[in-house]
């Protein structure tokens, strides 16, 4: 009775730390591969040019961004969504998603 009981607990034992080792190495695993990035975020920026419907943009870090749009005015604020192309780099976020005018220049100027 004794052997069977020692060897019921040995058997239970050995396989908590199986799944237990198991569970360990898929979370590990996953870190690995499971990115949490932020895609988008907001900027203020000035237009500094408007041709035709391309509008050119200077944000608050002196950097330069163009896109097509309509309805906007030299010297507007503007805030502008960008997509980070998932990287690190500003540089690479070449796409803006989103441009909404906060105050056109004409009605600060009143």
């Amino acid at each position: 009775m004794k052997k069977s009981i020692n060897n019921f607990f040995n058997t239970y034992r050995t396989t908590n730390i199986f799944y237990g080792t198991i569970t360990i190495f898929v979370l590990m695993l996953s870190m690995f591969f499971v990115k949490n990035y932020t895609t988008h975020y907001t900027m203020n920026a000035i237009v500094i040019g408007v041709e035709n419907n391309k509008v050119l943009i200077e944000d608050d870090t002196n950097n330069l961004w163009e896109f097509e749009g309509t309805d906007y005015t030299l010297n507007d604020v503007v805030a502008v969504t960008f997509y980070t192309n998932e990287t690190d780099n500003t540089r690479d976020d070449d796409i803006i998603t989103q441009a909404t005018v906060l105050y056109h220049y004409k009605s600060i100027n009143k």
